[in-house]
């Protein structure tokens, strides 16, 4: 091993008298750090999503509406999303406005025809369908069934 300097002080034996600490790297892996950066990405624009859909659930909602809102493409947005929360972002908003749907019923006197257009739907059948799919029993028994909690 050559060394090049003009200071006489500077000794080769400076470098083995004493080993300095071993520092332990962990192994590398390709793309660790970049996956779990896009790990990162996604969930914040899971969460992004989320709470658009939360405030915007009643209004006519689209997987291309909300991939644009988080930069990103409707196919990919649709793959993550599903992964990370375990439903499609249809079925997400779908579950959001069932829920507003059945605090509706039981706290407000309001007509299930007028639930059903507030919560985002744009029929009644569609509405009572999907609310007897996800309750087991139509919004009319629902509102009676909690009339007293």
């Amino acid at each position: 091993m050559a060394f090049f300097t003009d200071d006489p002080s500077f000794s080769k034996a400076a470098f083995h008298e004493e080993p300095a600490a071993e520092i332990v790297l962990p192994e590398y892996r390709p793309g660790l750090l970049r996956k779990g950066f896009t790990h990162l990405i996604h969930q914040e624009a899971i969460a992004a999503a989320q709470t658009y859909i939360a405030q915007q659930f009643h209004r006519s909602l689209t997987l291309l509406q909300l991939a644009r809102q988080v930069h990103i493409s409707p196919y990919h947005f649709a793959r993550i999303f599903k992964h990370h929360t375990g439903v499609t972002p249809h079925h997400y908003i779908l579950k959001v406005r069932l829920a507003h749907a059945a605090h509706l019923l039981r706290s407000t006197e309001l007509s299930v025809t007028d639930i059903c257009y507030q919560c985002g739907f744009n029929r009644p059948d569609y509405f009572a369908s999907a609310f007897r799919r996800h309750f087991q029993c139509s919004p009319r028994q629902y509102r009676t069934a909690t009339a007293g909690a």
